[in-house]
């Protein structure tokens, strides 16, 4: 459920934050500020510096509320999988990985031991 959940307010808010940085670059070139536009295009947080630093407060605002709605999304997408994971299954895959370090030790050592 957590991965559901995650999942939709990860896309939601991607394509909230998609519409808001596509207006805050529209903003940018139409205010005569090109390199504030252009800079926005490849750097995408720059858009939430310009919104706030230009008077496009609720602009930006909204760019930040996206963002986290976005970053909350993605953390309940990996509680989601965490709580998924069966403890057993957990305890092979670490004893496995310890089998592979100590595999790789014997490897590395001198022949001469």
């Amino acid at each position: 459920m957590l991965l559901l959940i995650g999942g939709l307010l990860a896309t939601i808010g991607g394509i909230a934050f998609l519409v808001f940085w596509i207006m805050a670059i529209v903003k940018a070139f139409k205010s005569d500020e090109t390199l504030w536009g252009v800079l926005s295009i490849f750097i995408p947080p720059l858009a939430i510096i310009f919104a706030f630093i230009k008077g496009h407060k609720s602009l930006g605002i909204k760019l930040v509320i996206t963002f986290v709605v976005i970053l909350i999304g993605y953390g309940l997408v990996i509680a989601g999988a965490v709580a998924q994971i069966d403890p057993a299954q957990m305890q092979e895959m670490q004893e496995e990985i310890q089998k592979q370090i100590e595999a790789q030790q014997q490897l590395q050592q001198p022949q001469g031991q």
